[in-house]
């Protein structure tokens, strides 16, 4: 991927990552309601909101691309895929329900296996890291 493309692409999802980060912190507040995915693995709202806002944004920008999400079935369509965007909405969603800032928005790229750009949001902290391959 040429570099013009990934500074555009880099851009975009950095803009992805702050704004599913700013639709966490809506239920920073709130009393948290808590499910479990599995043995000592919660998921919330939040997750759920977070991951809707990402796929909406990635799906509108770069239809067509397969997305892996932590909080989405995955249809296994991404093997057979040049580019997958590969999602954790809420990592850190027990210190998100303990309130102690320490969570964050991951948002990646994955290019015929190698990985090509990243942002992750620490909504809380109102930071934000990113790279790109190049």
């Amino acid at each position: 991927m040429q570099s013009s493309e990934l500074d555009r692409r880099l851009q975009i999802v950095r803009e992805i990552a702050v704004a599913a980060g700013e639709v966490a912190l809506q239920f920073y507040d709130e009393k948290i309601q808590i499910e479990w995915k599995s043995a000592g693995n919660p998921v919330t709202a939040a997750d759920h909101a977070a991951n809707e806002t990402i796929l909406a944004q990635l799906h509108q920008h770069f239809s067509g691309e397969a997305v892996l999400s932590e909080e989405s079935q995955d249809d296994m369509s991404r093997l057979g895929r040049d580019l997958v965007w590969v999602v954790d909405p809420l990592d850190g969603t027990k210190e998100f329900i303990k309130r102690n800032g320490e969570f964050s928005v991951m948002i990646g790229l994955v290019e015929n296996g190698r990985a090509t750009l990243g942002v992750v949001s620490q909504p809380a902290a109102a930071k934000v890291y990113f790279g790109a391959a190049g």
